[in-house]
């Protein structure tokens, strides 16, 4: 999948959908009130009451780290604290009630245009964030902002730090300027220094669940029985679940899933036939495995006797509740944990033909009813 576009298109496709938000509700128009300083960030109240309590009293922490998954709206977030920060409306440590992001003023509008001098975005250059991005940034924050009452230094996928440049920011997060504040925004946190993530204050971002995700589909016009697909590909992330809806062959991805239901059935030959298919598009791969996880989960509800309402595709209970037959708890389990190893190896450079061929044949090996005949050969 095309992590990296989707990841930089996530937080405008929020934006976008935040807007339509605003004009439906006419309680906030920014015509008629003083924009609340994170109204268009769906969800997430908790880490919005935590910023916004931060901005009241005063007391701000000199580092933040947002972890969750991309598309969920960390970076909005993130941009929507430092307008507030930053706003000639707000008035620091006189309690929520003063803390406010007009939109209009000077520094508003820099902030959202990425524009500001005293707002520093340090992104990947290539696959890293390199030692020299951190010195430029230390070198910039030794002096007083230039503009504003703070300066405000974002650090995306901050994961991608190389070592001497995660060492170089320990520095700064061990010693920091009483002016600036410093945002480090991530979805794999467990790949940082343990001692960066200490020196934060940490924020974590939940992902929307699937009832929400069809909920903000179908409000924009999107087909229920689409929006229902698309959230469970989505996994919690509106961003991803926006990507999703100009995808034009959604349903073959579906389509797919009947196919590799039916591994067990099938000669190596078939299998391999079906893998070479396959693994000429890594993104439809990606979905694969996507659909494949909510699939083995809905094997992993009906063996151990939940109800069928736990679902996430429900719309194939079933098939699913003929598919469980002869099946236990174990196997799925197994067929998981093959899923999990596949994943793991796609973060690498693995040979994805011979990555894939290798899951169908144990997930063939893992689902097929011991009943029945395991089909090995032609």
């Amino acid at each position: 999948m095309r992590a990296k576009s989707r990841c930089v298109t996530a937080t405008a496709h929020l934006v976008q959908a935040c807007t339509w938000r605003r004009t439906r509700n006419p309680c906030c128009h920014p015509k008629l009130r003083m924009s609340h300083p994170f109204d268009d960030v769906l969800a997430h109240s908790r880490a919005k009451q935590v910023l916004l309590r931060a901005l009241g009293s005063g007391r701000l922490a000199h580092a933040w780290l947002l972890t969750g998954r991309d598309g969920i709206g960390k970076r909005l977030l993130a941009k929507r604290f430092a307008q507030a920060l930053l706003c000639k409306s707000t008035v620091l440590g006189q309690g929520v009630e003063a803390v406010a992001r007009c939109g209009t003023c000077v520094h508003c509008h820099r902030v959202e245009q990425e524009l500001h001098p005293d707002v520093l975005f340090l992104r990947p250059e290539g696959a890293s964030l390199l030692i020299k991005q951190i010195r430029d940034m230390q070198a910039g924050i030794a002096f007083n902002p230039f503009e504003a009452r703070m300066r405000v230094v974002f650090i995306e996928e901050a994961h991608t730090l190389m070592e001497a440049a995660a060492n170089a920011l320990l520095k700064t997060l061990e010693e920091p300027t009483g002016k600036t504040i410093i945002i480090l925004i991530t979805d794999r946190p467990q790949q940082l220094l343990p001692t960066i993530i200490s020196r934060c204050q940490v924020l974590r971002f939940a992902p929307f669940d699937v009832p929400a995700l069809i909920s903000f589909l179908s409000a924009r016009e999107i087909p229920h029985e689409r929006a229902e697909r698309i959230a469970v590909l989505a996994e919690g992330s509106i961003g991803e679940a926006l990507e999703l809806c100009q995808l034009e062959d959604l349903e073959g991805v579906f389509d797919g899933l009947e196919v590799i239901e039916q591994l067990a059935e099938k000669n190596a030959g078939a299998v391999l036939e079906l893998a070479a298919k396959l693994a000429t598009d890594r993104e439809q791969v990606q979905l694969m495995v996507t659909l494949l996880r909510a699939y083995l989960r809905d094997l992993m509800c009906l063996a151990a006797g939940l109800d069928e309402d736990r679902l996430m595709l429900r719309w194939r209970r079933a098939r699913t509740r003929e598919t469980v037959k002869g099946l236990d708890v174990t196997r799925i389990d197994r067929a998981l944990a093959s899923l999990d190893r596949f994943l793991l190896a796609l973060r690498g450079n693995v040979n994805l033909l011979l990555a894939v061929e290798h899951l169908f044949f144990e997930l063939k090996q893992h689902l097929h009813n011991p009943r029945e005949p395991l089909a090995l050969s032609s």
